[in-house]
């Protein structure tokens, strides 16, 4: 996949991105597994600059995050970033299954000290 139709509207070029993924049998769902992320973080690329998560479905697509969001790169492929000076933002990764543990006390009849 070489040039992806780039329509001015965002809405018209989200429903492009997600065809693609679908026509390379992907989805953002699987997406959002591979990188160990919830569903919806994955789906908050559409509103809001996530360079993380717009490489991860660039690289499905076999394109650059800048070929999918002009809007959101630079001419030399670097994310333009809303706050310059601050850290880039690591993705959320899921929770894990809060790990329930047995404590047993061993009490015995002899006396303390004997």
């Amino acid at each position: 996949m070489k040039k992806l139709l780039d329509p001015k509207n965002p809405a018209a070029r989200w429903e492009l991105i997600k065809a693609a993924l679908r026509a390379r049998g992907s989805s953002l769902s699987a997406v959002a597994r591979d990188l160990g992320l919830t569903r919806e973080a994955v789906h908050h690329v559409h509103r809001n600059r996530y360079p993380a998560v717009e490489a991860a479905i660039a690289s499905v697509l076999e394109v650059s995050p800048a070929d999918l969001w002009p809007d959101r790169y630079h001419a030399d492929g670097r994310p333009v970033r809303q706050r310059p000076n601050a850290p880039m933002a690591r993705p959320t990764f899921r929770r894990k299954e809060k790990v329930k543990a047995n404590f047993s006390i061993a009490i015995s009849d002899e006396e303390p000290g004997a």
